[in-house]
């Protein structure tokens, strides 16, 4: 099981314009084979939505998406364990991102979390990845506009027996 906490800050110096902006990703464009077939957003509330995602094609399959409440999370879930048809053996993951912390201004407003899912292409295989990013409507940064976060990346095991580790716990609920 691997837990990473990142935090960081952006902060605008100068105004830009933007046609793609993602302040983190889970995922890359160009380094991502990992194929699954469902998202989910949720928060400390339980589960808000699950969606099968479009894959490939170096696009936006959605925008914009709300990411409400005091502990947002993602899961990009139900992995697939074929690449490029071939079976896949040993561990493949479940992905997951919950935003510890979050404060950001944009525009001269405070802004609430928002994600989007990015088409990627990588060595033939089609996926998407989860990005934190702006709300919809803005498209310009000025100066004085920041985001601030931390967030925590979960990877973990989609069976049990792909787990090796010590924590018993994690076995019986992953079975």
């Amino acid at each position: 099981l691997v837990r990473c906490y990142h935090r960081f800050r952006y902060q605008v110096l100068k105004t830009v314009r933007f046609s793609r902006l993602a302040f983190y990703q889970l995922g890359a464009d160009d380094y991502l084979w990992h194929q699954f077939n469902q998202i989910a957003r949720g928060n400390e509330s339980g589960l808000l939505e699950e969606w099968r995602p479009n894959r490939g094609g170096r696009t936006y399959d959605r925008k914009g998406i709300p990411l409400p409440g005091r502990v947002p999370w993602l899961s990009l879930h139900d992995a697939s364990r074929q690449f490029q048809n071939r079976a896949i053996r040993g561990g493949w993951a479940t992905r997951g991102l919950v935003i510890r912390r979050w404060s950001a201004m944009l525009g001269g407003e405070p802004v609430a979390p928002h994600a989007s899912v990015f088409r990627t292409d990588s060595a033939g295989v089609a996926s998407a990845n989860v990005e934190l990013s702006p709300p919809p409507g803005i498209e310009v940064l000025r100066a004085g506009d920041f985001v601030e976060a931390e967030v925590e990346l979960l990877i973990v095991p989609m069976l049990a027996e792909d787990y090796y580790g010590p924590n018993s716990n994690l076995r019986v609920s992953l079975e």
